[in-house]
């Protein structure tokens, strides 16, 4: 039994070397056994590189370890989303509209239909631009929220929370790949903010 385990541990420090290299694919989630490690094979859309602003970067990162942590404080992924936001662009949004996102936990108000990391991400760009609305939208906040949805659905498998959840089965124990798909969504986020300069 302990030489079978010793195997499968080392099945998986191989995988987990190619992920590192590897894009995403669309439909497919690998995770390890370890909670801090997941794997998102290659997506046909990939997403957009680090900046060569290295403050940007720290942002992004940051915004991961935020979201990451305020999903594992029991809020849940919509409410984590806008939490890291206002943790990074202070001056643009505040803890209290993390209320706005309740309503979107659990796909919905636990119906399992879209995922709150879509939905709040969605919302995010509102609130980080400051803008005041426009009619019809404004068209650069919905030019980077049809760019984040389309990068995040391909690497997720789909968008609706009960498909999302069937296909992490087991491995999402205590929610720990909700809380890395959270943290994904909100680096995702802040590195397609930071490259259009929406906060500027």
């Amino acid at each position: 039994m302990a030489r079978q385990t010793g195997r499968t541990q080392v099945i998986e420090r191989l995988l987990y070397k190619q992920y590192e290299k590897a894009p995403l694919r669309r439909g497919f989630f690998w995770f390890q056994v370890s909670p801090e490690a997941v794997y998102y094979p290659p997506s046909t859309t990939p997403a957009p590189p680090l900046n060569d602003d290295h403050k940007s970067n720290q942002r992004i990162l940051r915004s991961g370890e935020r979201a990451e942590h305020y999903f594992a404080e029991g809020y849940c992924c919509s409410e984590a989303i806008l939490l890291a936001m206002a943790d990074i662009y202070p001056n643009s949004a505040n803890i209290e509209v993390a209320g706005l996102a309740s309503g979107l936990c659990g796909g919905m108000g636990n119906k399992k239909a879209t995922c709150g990391v879509f939905t709040g991400g969605a919302t995010a760009f509102g609130l980080v631009a400051g803008k005041s609305p426009q009619k019809g939208g404004n068209r650069q906040i919905k030019e980077l929220a049809s760019r984040y949805h389309e990068i995040l659905e391909q690497e997720a498998g789909g968008q609706i929370c009960e498909e999302i959840l069937k296909q992490m089965g087991v491995r999402n124990l205590n929610k720990r790949l909700c809380k890395k798909l959270t943290r994904r969504g909100s680096e995702l986020l802040v590195r397609l903010i930071e490259q259009s300069r929406l906060s500027a």
